[in-house]
């Protein structure tokens, strides 16, 4: 014997569809409101110079301590292993650690530690200089990280973030594009002398800090700060 089952109607209304949408529609006009923001615009190419800083880590680094400095693939691995678990494990603490900070405090601290870790991996060719670089460069890349994501949603209105967003992520694309390119020319021209290679690339990222310096200069500090922070809590000058 067969029986019929029924479905039960439902009997809650669904939510309105009216009111105003969380987001504005996407239209070159809204993306033009980013790249009119003037301040905005001059952070993202400051960013972009430490993009293609960042970019070394990965084509450079690897081209250079295996062909030039001479060490082997798997303590290659080493190094970038160093990298990642100091990612997984230290961010986090150093993030709390500056919250107190205005976020260009944190940018600029961040390209110098670049600088000096890229300049440290010129200074020679033993491995264990290299995983201090490794090291140095990482805390650098600790620090920047989360700043310059929470500055580009300070510079944007809720409804406009997402396009601020795309804005910044363009330059960081065209950063990450350009690194490798950049890396692979100096490669060429150092010829094996390592200093030649990592010392103007550590000055690129001494001129992203003063780019990021100049920018404290000219943001007000309720928009240079992590908006986690307490409201009551002060931000260093």
């Amino acid at each position: 014997m067969t029986r019929s089952l029924t479905v039960p109607e439902a009997t809650t209304a669904l939510p309105s569809s009216s009111g105003v949408a969380p987001l504005a529609p996407f239209g070159l006009h809204e993306m033009g409101k980013a790249l009119r923001h003037g301040v905005f615009v001059r952070y993202c190419v400051i960013s972009l110079v430490l993009f293609t800083v960042m970019a070394q880590l990965i084509s450079t680094l690897s081209v250079y301590a295996v062909q030039y400095a001479g060490i082997t693939k798997v303590q290659l691995g080493a190094l970038y292993t160093l990298n990642g678990l100091m990612v997984v494990f230290v961010q986090l603490p150093v993030v709390r650690a500056l919250q107190r900070y205005r976020l260009t405090t944190a940018l600029v601290a961040g390209s110098i530690l670049y600088a000096v870790g890229y300049a440290m991996m010129g200074v020679g060719h033993h491995f264990l200089l290299l995983a201090t670089a490794m090291f140095v460069v990482t805390a650098g890349e600790i620090v920047t990280t989360p700043a310059s994501m929470n500055l580009v949603a300070n510079f944007s209105t809720v409804e406009l973030r997402g396009r601020y967003m795309g804005v910044y992520g363009l330059f960081n694309s065209f950063g990450w594009s350009t690194g490798p390119l950049l890396g692979g020319v100096l490669l060429d021209l150092a010829a094996g002398r390592s200093m030649l290679l990592w010392g103007p690339i550590g000055a690129v990222a001494l001129l992203a800090a003063a780019g990021y310096a100049d920018l404290r200069r000219r943001l007000d500090r309720s928009v240079d700060r992590d908006t986690e922070t307490a409201v009551t809590e002060t931000v260093p000058a």
